[in-house]
């Protein structure tokens, strides 16, 4: 049940470094990541296996007969990787948010209109 629980926090680790998308270069309108949800889940992860590593730690004696220690080493090396991806995510989110921020304050372009176009079939514009 351990290997499971190992193997399934290893394959669910560092969301943000694999989800997260930086502004890169420059650009009109920069295509990144401004949602949170990798960085959050990358913070779950590191508290589940944080506070999984810790109970393993608790259990580590000079008579233990299982691989306590080992699997406490893993999971706090869960715990690092997950909470250097979230770091990671939250700068890239907030570059992102920059970028995007400075697009829209030099104004219009394609993609990203000012002000909608006005049409003659919408109700109340201007008619021709």
């Amino acid at each position: 049940m351990r290997v499971v629980a190992a193997t399934l926090a290893l394959s669910l680790a560092a969301c943000s470094f694999w989800y997260v998308r930086g502004p890169g270069g420059p650009a009109e309108y920069p295509d990144c990541t401004e949602g949170v949800a990798a960085p959050v889940g990358d913070g779950v992860l590191t508290v589940g296996a944080g506070a999984i590593a810790w109970l393993f730690a608790r259990n580590v004696s000079d008579d233990f007969e299982e691989n306590d220690r080992e699997y406490s080493l893993l999971f706090a090396g869960i715990a690092t990787v997950t909470v250097v991806s979230a770091v990671y995510g939250v700068v890239q989110i907030k570059r992102c948010r920059n970028a995007r921020s400075k697009a829209r304050d030099r104004g219009p372009f394609r993609g990203f209109p000012a002000q909608p176009p006005v049409t003659g079939d919408a109700p109340g514009s201007p008619t021709r």
